[in-house]
């Protein structure tokens, strides 16, 4: 219902629409921590259930500080320059430094949200903790990156080639003033189709890798109680078949699959994830679950809102 409301302010009213998205942007740390509230406080494993401190003062440092610095830097640095210099370079430096530290910042972002999110959580009366530090998370965006670039340059690469070869042929044809061989033009179409198709299964790897290294990056970080940890077996390959497998069959049942790839996805990111632990877990007590409303979720729905690690 709320996401009607807005898709109707921006149509009829965007200044409503954006005076929405600002409250919205403001409350995003409370949504945040009563969807995460709602979710762990109705999860229970061996009769124990999990939990969620509602931390908002942190949950506000987290979120709302990084969001409202882009904000100002891409005003300062992006529109500013834009205003004051009528468009000229001066304008694309400024937009170029404000990209520059949104990408240099984002994986610094990933790591204090996934800090904390374990931090927050607990398992019965016993609480998580996350053991990382920001340094994997670049090395798992920056490979993801140089990854996504290597794509972009070896496509332009190639579809430069097939340009060339076209260029050149209607250049010869031009000269000797000859009839176009239909042959060699479809073979130069049907070149470039495939490697733009090509980008689906190529990028499709990449989110892939991504996904996996920073799940193993991760869990593979999270203490329980101080002397629990995980193990992370998730790999690229088997992420890649996943994703492509549950595509296939979304498409093929007309998006009636999707719950089922949601609860394939789930199945196998848990079987992949091992409990490391010295001694039984039965000396866990179990915790009082915490009486959380709907409201977070109902709330983060709105803007499909993911929040979780």
């Amino acid at each position: 219902r709320s996401r009607v409301l807005f898709s109707l302010a921006q149509e009829l009213a965007p200044m409503l629409a954006l005076a929405m998205l600002l409250l919205f942007i403001i409350a995003m740390p409370a949504i945040i921590v009563r969807a995460m509230a709602f979710k762990l406080g109705n999860s229970v494993h061996r009769n124990v259930a999990f939990g969620f401190v509602p931390n908002y003062r942190q949950a506000y440092a987290v979120f709302l500080a990084p969001t409202l610095a882009l904000i100002v830097l891409m005003a300062t640095f992006g529109f500013g320059a834009v205003a004051t210099t009528g468009g000229n370079g001066s304008a694309a430096i400024g937009i170029t430094i404000a990209i520059l530290a949104y990408v240099l910042g984002l994986p610094f972002f990933a790591y204090i949200a996934a800090k904390f999110y374990v931090d927050n959580s607990r398992y019965g009366d016993s609480m998580f903790s996350y053991a990382g530090r920001a340094g994997g998370f670049y090395r798992v965006y920056g490979m993801s990156l140089l990854l996504g670039m290597g794509i972009v340059m070896l496509v332009a690469a190639l579809l430069g080639a097939l340009g060339s070869q076209a260029v050149t042929l209607m250049a010869d044809q031009s000269t000797t003033g000859g009839v176009a061989d239909p042959g060699q033009a479809m073979m130069l179409l049907l070149s470039q189709g495939i490697i733009l198709l090509l980008l689906v299964p190529a990028y499709t790897v990449i989110y892939a890798y991504f996904q996996t290294q920073r799940f193993n990056l991760i869990y593979g970080n999270t203490v329980l109680a101080e002397r629990y940890g995980f193990r992370a077996r998730l790999t690229t390959a088997g992420m890649t078949w996943l994703y492509l497998s549950n595509l296939l069959i979304i498409v093929a049942t007309l998006g009636l699959g999707v719950a089922w790839a949601k609860v394939r996805s789930a199945r196998y990111h848990l079987g992949n994830l091992d409990f490391v632990a010295s001694e039984d877990l039965d000396g866990f007590a179990a915790a009082r679950r915490r009486n959380v409303s709907a409201l977070g979720d109902e709330f983060g729905e709105v803007f499909d809102l993911e929040v979780g690690i």
